[in-house]
Order: C-alpha cells, then structure tokens, then sequence
C-alpha cells in the first residue's frame, strides 16, 4: 500500500503514518461495530517502516496469524499547505483467504534437480476453496 499527497503539498513537510489491526471474529455485523486490535507495526512482519509513504506486509505475518481472518491497514497523512496543516485518512481491509482443500498436485517430469536451473511441470487439480474461484497456484519446496 502506497500513499502519495499529490496536489499543493511541500515533501518535506508530509508526514506518513501506517497503523495496522487485526480482527479475528466473523465479519457478518456492521464495520462501526468491529472491535479492532491494534498490531504492532515495527515487528518482522513488515517490510518498511510505519513512518514511511509506503507498506510492505511480509507473508510470515498470514501464516504466524492464521487464525486472523480480518486485517485493517490505515494510513495517516499530515501535511502543511501554505500555513495550514492538512490531514488525511485512508484506510483498506483484507481478508485473508480460507486454505484450499480437496485437491492434490502432481509432477510429471523428473523430480531431481537444480532450484532454478531445472524445468519441472507440476499439474494441480480438484481444488475447492470456500472463498471463491482459485486464480493461481504457488509451489514452495522445503
């Protein structure tokens, strides 16, 4: 996530902040009613910092969190334009997707070799996922 003030502000005096929450409840009420946890943004889990314009959310945080379906991620923004200070927010929500299930993958070319020197093809099939439709795959090896 980015934020950017892009109109009549002086860089160096904007300030960014990121603040994260997360959310482990259902999310079937309103979004006024959702009790929020702040997380502690200068952890391993992310990337940059909480004071920079932009941030990064390693994927070490979704897997140490997997009980965590809910994430907030807000940005705050203070600038001077002219002599008045200037404020804004902007805040997006994730969910984080439930683990596909039902399916197997197979390798149908040599299983020995090189970590990026070897072709391999690797065939996935019958998949289900309770959130949607399954638009890729990611292979990962141990």
């Amino acid at each position: 996530m980015k934020g950017d003030c892009v109109r009549g502000c002086n860089p160096s005096a904007t300030f960014y902040t990121f603040k994260v929450y997360k959310n482990e409840l259902d999310f079937n009420f309103q979004f006024d009613e959702i009790i929020w946890q702040e997380f502690n943004i200068t952890d391993q889990y992310f990337v940059t910092n909480y004071t920079s314009n932009t941030i990064q959310i390693s994927s070490l945080l979704f897997h140490a969190y997997e009980n965590t379906t809910y994430w907030k991620v807000m940005l705050l923004t203070d600038t001077i334009i002219g002599n008045q200070k200037k404020s804004g927010t902007g805040v997006i929500i994730l969910k984080t997707n439930e683990t596909p299930y039902n399916g197997s993958c197979i390798i149908t070319t040599n299983t020995t070799g090189y970590a990026l020197e070897s072709n391999f093809t690797v065939f996935c099939y019958d998949w289900m996922d309770s959130d949607g439709y399954i638009t890729s795959y990611e292979f990962y090896g141990k």
